[in-house]
């Protein structure tokens, strides 16, 4: 995949584009706007919780503020149902004015179940009702993985680590032309092919410049050019 988010070490990479046809920011914003974020994994469930369940992850809505709602991009993907009739779960977190919100998804077998109602954060999930004897997995979701915003046509703000990654099969290729990208944290390159380009040149003159904030404190190994 040419886009992908590790939550753990809160690092995207970029795995594709070559010098000849490097990627941009705007490329790798939409490749953040078409990845899946699993915020929070359980298994081998078989009743009811007496509280709520923190989650592994943050929901990260980025620039869209909130998730969920007709957007359907927050849901809950029921996996391995087996014996159980039917459970319910709770959603545990806060609107897009920081009030406290819940909302119970009832689920009948595998598949997804979306939030209808928007949520700016959530901190819990708590299986509240179980009929039948039986198990099943759950996994909470929210489609994106929540890495970048775009301020307007020009301006993004990257809010994770940032790596360009070539080693093996994978390239990686970026170029900055005509924006402005604040990087909240470190941003870097994996190995001597990795390439990196600020702007543009038309007859031995530089052209389409790019402002580029780096607010990252960490020096990573790394390796590559700019």
């Amino acid at each position: 995949m040419p886009y992908l988010y590790d939550p753990a070490t809160d690092l995207f990479d970029l795995r594709e584009g070559t010098a000849l046809a490097p990627k941009t920011i705007e490329d790798c914003y939409q490749g953040d706007k078409a990845g899946t974020l699993t915020n929070h994994a359980r298994t081998g469930i078989t009743g009811v919780d007496g509280a709520g369940v923190t989650v592994d992850y943050s929901l990260r809505p980025a620039d869209y503020v909130v998730l969920g709602g007709a957007s359907n991009d927050l849901w809950l993907l029921i996996e391995n149902w087996a014996g159980v009739t039917s459970a319910t779960i709770r959603i545990i977190g806060t609107d897009r004015d920081g009030a406290a919100q819940t909302e119970d998804l009832v689920v009948t077998g595998n598949g997804t179940s979306y939030a209808t109602k928007w949520f700016k954060t959530v901190t819990q999930t708590q299986v509240v009702a179980v009929n039948g004897a039986g198990s099943f997995d759950y996994k909470l979701e929210q489609g994106q993985y929540g890495c970048i915003s775009k301020l307007n046509s020009r301006a993004y703000v990257v809010h994770s680590n940032f790596r360009i990654y070539y080693y093996g099969s994978d390239t990686g290729a970026l170029v900055f032309e005509d924006v402005a990208v604040i990087f909240e944290k470190d941003f870097f390159t994996y190995y001597t092919a990795a390439y990196v380009r600020l702007g543009s040149l038309l007859n031995g003159r530089g052209e389409k410049g790019a402002f580029v904030w780096v607010l990252g404190t960490q020096t990573p190994t790394h390796y590559g050019k700019m």
